[in-house]
This record gives C-alpha cells, sequence and structure tokens, in this order.
C-alpha cells in the first residue's frame, strides 16, 4: 500500500510541475490572466490558470491508479457511486471557477452553482449524520443534508477569499492535504487517503511556480476546487468509519481560513453593512501587508499560523487527553492572537456596529411608516394652503428642525414661509439641504430650505432628506388641481337657497302660463307651432 500512495504523491507532483509551465505559456498567449488593481498586490498581468493543472495532474494520477490497481477498485456499488459522484461535481466546481476566471461570474450565480454541486454530492449518500466531540454524541436528523451542503460550500469559499499571496492558498492546503492524509492512514479509509496524497503532490508541483514571485495564480478554479475536494473527502472519510475525527482534523487543519471567512462576514455585513461577497481589502494577509510586513513574511506567518492547526488537528485522534486539550488550547491561542494583532477580530467595534445597526433599523422603520401616511395625506389635498399644511406635517413627522419655502405671490410680492419644530433638540447636530419643488408658472422651481436633525446617526438624516425629497418630487405645486377647475364647495345654505330659488321660478313659470292660456286659445296657429318643436320650446323656457 506504501507504494500506492508514492505513486500517487509523485506521478501527480511530476505531472503538474510539467503542466504548470504549459499553462503559463497558454495562459500569456490567450489573454487568461489577472491583471493588477487596487485591491491587489500583483503589479504585472500573471496568468491565472494554475488550477487547471492541479486539477489534470490529480485527476490523471488518480484514475489511472483506480483503473489498473487491484486493491484500489470500488468493492461495492455504494463506492462507486461515492466515487463518481466526487469526480462529477469536482469537476463541475473547477469548470465554476474557470468561466468566473474568464468571464467574471457575479457572485450569486456562482455561489448557486457550487450550492447545487454540493447538493449532488450530499444526495449520493455521503452527508454528516452526526458530530462525537469525545464522550458526546449529537444526531443532526433532518439537518445532515443541509449541514453538508454548506460544508461543501464553505471550504471553497474560505479558501477564495484566502488566496491573495503568492502561495497562500497552495501551502495551507497542501497542509490539511497531509493531516487528511495521515488520518485516514490511521483509519484504513484508503480511498480517502489516495485522493489526499495526490492532491498534496499536485498542489505541491505547483507551489514551485507559485511561490512569492509568482509565475503563475491558481485563480478561482484552483482555490475553489481544492477546498471543494478537501470538503468532500473529509465528508467521505466520516461517513466511511462513522466517526467525526477525520471531520474534525479538516476543520481544525484550516481554521486560519475558516476563521477568516467568518471574521469576513462579521465585517461585511455588520461592520460595513455591504455585500458579503463583494472583495474589499480586509482579510487576514491583507491586514499584515497593512502593518508593514513583506509579502514573503506575511505569508511564511500565516503558513506558522497553520502549520499549529496541522498540528492540533493531528493530535485530535490521540487518546490522551491532556495532550489533546493543550494543543487545542496552543492552536487556539496562536489563532486569536494573530487575527487580534492584525486587527482582524474587532469584538468592541462589532458589538458597537450591532447596536448602530438596529438603531437605524428602527428609525428607518418609523420614518418610512410616517412617509407612507405622508403620501395618503397630500393626495387629499386640492389647494396651496392645504399643501404648505401637510409639508409642515412632513417635516414634524421627520424630525426637522426647520423649513423655509420662498414663494412670489400674484402680484409679484416675495415672502416666505417659515416652520419650525416645536420639539427641543438640545444640543443636537444638524445638515441643510435644499429641495427643488416644481410649479406652474414659467422660471426656476422653489427652493426648499430644510434643517434635519442627525441625533448622532448622519445616515438617518440623509434618509430622511430622502424621503421629504421624494414626497416633493411625486407631490409637487403642479400637480394641485386648478382654480378654474375646482368644483364648487358644498354648502348647506347654499343648497336650501338654489333649490328654494328654483322652486320659486318654476312657480312664477306657470302662473305666466296660466295667466297666458285664453289668448293661446284664441290664437290657435301659434299653440300648434309651439307644440310641433318641444325641443325649441324648451330652450325657451330655459329647462
Amino acid at each position: 500500500m506504501i507504494q500506492i500512495y508514492l505513486y500517487a504523491g509523485f506521478g501527480a507532483f511530476l505531472l503538474s510541475v510539467m503542466l504548470t509551465p504549459l499553462l503559463i505559456t497558454l495562459g500569456k498567449k490567450v489573454g487568461m490572466v489577472d491583471m493588477p488593481d487596487h485591491r491587489k498586490i500583483h503589479s504585472a498581468p500573471i496568468p491565472r490558470c494554475g488550477g487547471l493543472a492541479m486539477a489534470a495532474a490529480a485527476t490523471a494520477v488518480l484514475v489511472a491508479l483506480f483503473f489498473f490497481n487491484d486493491a484500489l477498485h470500488a468493492s461495492t456499488e455504494g463506492q462507486r457511486i461515492t466515487l463518481l459522484a466526487l469526480l462529477t461535481t469536482s469537476l463541475a466546481v473547477l469548470c465554476i471557477g474557470f468561466v468566473d476566471d474568464t468571464l467574471h461570474v457575479p457572485a450569486k450565480y456562482k455561489l448557486l452553482a457550487l450550492a447545487i454541486a454540493a447538493g449532488s454530492f450530499a444526495a449520493s449518500g455521503q452527508r454528516i449524520d452526526a458530530i462525537h466531540l469525545g464522550p458526546y454524541y449529537f444526531s443532526l436528523g433532518w439537518a445532515a443534508f443541509p449541514v453538508t451542503v454548506l460544508w461543501l460550500i464553505a471550504l471553497p469559499v474560505s479558501l477564495n477569499f484566502l488566496d491573495g499571496m503568492d502561495g497562500l492558498a497552495g501551502g495551507v492546503a497542501l497542509l490539511a492535504a497531509a493531516v487528511l492524509a495521515i488520518v485516514a492512514i490511521s483509519f484504513s479509509v484508503i480511498h480517502v487517503a489516495v485522493i489526499s496524497i495526490a492532491l498534496g503532490g499536485a498542489i505541491g508541483g505547483f507551489l514551485i511556480f507559485n511561490f512569492n514571485p509568482a509565475k503563475i495564480f491558481m485563480g478561482d478554479a484552483g482555490s475553489m476546487f481544492l477546498g471543494y475536494v478537501l470538503a468532500a473527502l473529509a465528508v467521505m472519510g466520516s461517513a466511511s468509519t462513522g466517526q467525526s475525527n477525520i471531520l474534525l482534523s479538516v476543520v481544525v487543519a484550516l481554521s486560519v481560513p475558516l476563521f477568516d471567512t467568518l471574521l469576513t462576514f462579521v465585517r461585511r455585513g455588520v461592520l460595513l453593512r455591504r455585500s458579503l461577497f463583494s472583495a474589499e481589502r480586509g482579510h487576514i494577509h491583507h491586514r499584515l501587508l497593512d502593518l508593514g510586513l513583506h509579502q514573503r513574511h506575511a505569508v511564511l506567518l500565516l503558513y506558522f499560523a497553520s502549520l499549529c492547526s496541522a498540528a492540533a488537528a493531528l493530535t485530535l485522534n490521540l487518546s490522551q487527553k491532556r495532550i489533546m486539550l493543550l494543543a487545542a488550547g496552543l492552536q487556539l491561542c496562536v489563532i486569536i492572537g494573530l487575527f487580534r494583532a492584525a486587527g482582524s477580530a474587532r469584538a468592541r467595534d462589532t458589538v458597537s456596529a450591532l447596536r448602530r445597526n438596529r438603531r437605524i433599523g428602527r428609525n428607518t422603520r418609523h420614518y418610512r411608516s410616517a412617509f407612507e401616511e405622508l403620501q395618503t395625506r397630500l393626495k387629499m389635498v386640492r389647494d396651496f394652503e392645504g399643501w404648505w399644511r401637510e409639508v409642515a406635517v412632513a417635516a414634524e413627522l421627520l424630525d426637522f428642525l426647520e423649513l423655509r419655502l420662498p414663494v412670489i405671490s400674484r402680484d409679484n410680492a416675495l415672502r416666505e414661509l417659515q416652520w419650525k419644530n416645536p420639539k427641543v433638540f438640545p444640543g443636537t447636530e444638524a445638515i441643510s439641504a435644499t429641495v427643488p419643488i416644481a410649479h406652474r408658472r414659467p422660471g426656476e422651481p422653489l427652493k426648499a430650505t430644510i434643517e434635519v436633525a442627525t441625533a448622532g446617526l448622519l445616515e438617518s438624516a440623509g434618509e430622511r432628506v430622502a424621503l421629504f425629497t421624494r414626497l416633493m418630487s411625486e407631490f409637487t405645486l403642479s400637480t394641485l388641481p386648478d382654480q378654474a377647475d375646482k368644483p364648487p364647495k358644498f354648502s348647506l345654505m347654499s343648497a336650501i337657497s338654489g333649490f328654494a330659488g328654483g322652486l320659486v321660478s318654476r312657480l312664477a313659470i306657470r302662473a305666466i302660463m296660466g295667466l297666458a292660456e285664453g289668448p293661446v286659445a284664441a290664437t290657435g296657429g301659434a299653440v300648434a307651432v309651439e307644440a310641433s318643436h318641444p325641443k325649441r320650446r324648451g330652450m325657451n323656457n330655459g329647462i
């Protein structure tokens, strides 16, 4: 069996060493290079197709070994399905990364494709059904499938985040592959051990060209492929042994990228309130560079932290609990100390940001509700006086300090309407803004000046200005009904007087018609004419 391990490791290593220079030349010819920008460290275009070399080297060697070595033949149908699922889904992840390297796919689509691949592998029967921590056993039950998918997504994303320096992601993945191979051999999980050794050999051959100064990058294809295969092998090992030792060993060995990913999501989601997958310079390697370390020194420091993690991962399989606990404590101190010294772990800032976000969310809901109420009120306005009254109500509900609106009357006299908040805001800061308001007259729009209390949250004040601006754009003076087109105001007294006047007029007409009945009878021709033109008679009578 040792001979098989040597074939897997050295074969993948030599094949990776031969393929990587070819891909360097090919990447330059076809333009598949990583261009420098303000966020990246390198200063010249560098090919980023190294992941293809590692995947091709490891896959070719493993296919040859599994086909031509009887000791590695899948003995059961379940093993064949598992190996086929690993091969197809890992190559699918490689293709996802390659397409992203070529076409720059949005993060949400890349994540969706990765989730489909992870779900397909979990559907093959390889799942994390339980977690063993010493004497404690936690069965996942129905959560086994989503937890497995989450794990298969988390590790590729973590290695992808860490791939920001020459040789960093590859070196950390190599240490994790070594830990996985050692633990798998100790549990006699031969398939997992052989694949881990071949993967480590391919990474080692690639690192010759990737260490600082790098001649080639692995790209998203390489980082996602390595992370996915390591995660899938950990699941396979745990499913084969019925224990969590192999899985937990990989988790501990890769604690640097996993912890960096956790802090990245906290920083982006809580501190910066931006997309979790929007690129920025806040990873652990960026922080070490900002402290003044050279790129090679920063990589070596992270190698040391990962080496401590790998050593702690190996002690999980020891029977001596004291050694295991001591190693775990030292490893935890190294990781936390490293991230705190780099400025990545910001517990106090995170707590303050959580309070700030909760306060902003509460204010947003409150002012949004007020905005919707103001929309309803302004729709009922019919004249300028009512419009100004509702605008003043809007200023009060949105916690403005002052509102001023210069207007020109019909006689061209300039006057300024002013509203001040009756509430007292002692010592508060304020921002001022000018809001244009359209009207019917030719010329420039009216300009309302507003002062808004910040109340310690400048963002909330800006949001209130935006809501007021939207109100003024939806309900301008030009949207008010024209005075000439306005329906007459209803009054009970006017209605009664109108009804009485109409009744008196009708009675008077009937009296006149009665007096004219005699003469009309004497001149029947005239009556006949009127009777034959009822419409004309109606018009003459004013009906």
